[in-house]
């Protein structure tokens, strides 16, 4: 871990984590791991962490903190967590401290609208783009685009695939996806130019629950298949 991030503010009530000399791949480890450091810190009037992929945004009230003085204080938590890592060499532990959980996903048609797509760019049949789907182990890097919706690391690289030339208007809820080297789940309808291989029936954005997203930055995914029965049977009932 050679390289360390810049700190710079982020309007009058936020600053950022940078890490610009790596590569977003190597990168989002540290930003998680640096993340899990600072919420341990458990500091007055600081109001969420947000991890990207080669940045963590820190919100704080400007009531409680100056941008200097908050600025001093997470440098030092910084280099306190360099320390830490260098010592013990725990960065992937760290990094990977969220929750683990199942996806049900169902590829039959009508679900997987580019599936036999994907697999005619990877001259193989659609069977086989599931099970190496499937046998990914992904991690959560951020939520974006949407509420709830997950950019997923962890594709096999046997399925990386260029988005699709022309996206689409409006692509179903629930649609497990392809783009680039990344799996997405799109937690609403919208439009959207990733390859979509299935459907997931789980409700990954619900606004009236605490917290309103089912994933959150750090988690563990683990994607199982469904049948189109048991697709329609768990689509009425709630998340557990």
């Amino acid at each position: 871990m050679d390289s360390r991030p810049n700190l710079q503010p982020l309007g009058d009530s936020a600053l950022q984590f940078v890490w610009k000399e790596i590569d977003w791949m190597d990168a989002f480890p540290l930003v998680h791991s640096l993340a899990h450091q600072i919420e341990a810190a458990h500091l007055d009037g600081l109001l969420a962490t947000v991890p990207a992929f080669q940045s963590l945004t820190v919100h704080y009230d400007p009531i409680v903190w100056r941008w200097s003085e908050l600025a001093q204080q997470l440098k030092a938590i910084e280099e306190q967590w360099r320390l830490s890592v260098r010592e013990t060499n725990n960065i992937d532990q760290v990094s990977r401290s969220g929750k683990s959980i199942e996806i049900p996903v169902c590829y039959d048609d009508p679900f997987g609208l580019d599936l036999h797509d994907v697999a005619q760019q990877h001259r193989m049949e659609a069977d086989e783009v599931i099970r190496i789907h499937l046998s990914g182990s992904y991690f959560v890097q951020m939520i974006g685009f949407s509420p709830g919706f997950p950019y997923l690391a962890g594709l096999p690289t046997k399925l990386i695939t260029p988005r699709r030339d022309t996206p689409r208007v409006a692509v179903p809820k629930g649609s497990v996806a392809i783009g680039g080297r990344q799996t997405g789940i799109y937690s609403m309808q919208s439009p959207g130019g990733w390859n979509v291989i299935g459907r997931t029936p789980i409700e990954l954005f619900q606004s009236n629950q605490a917290p309103p997203c089912l994933l959150r930055a750090g988690d563990q995914v683990r994607f199982v298949p469904i049948t189109k029965q048991e697709f329609h049977r768990l689509s009425t009932v709630p998340n557990s």
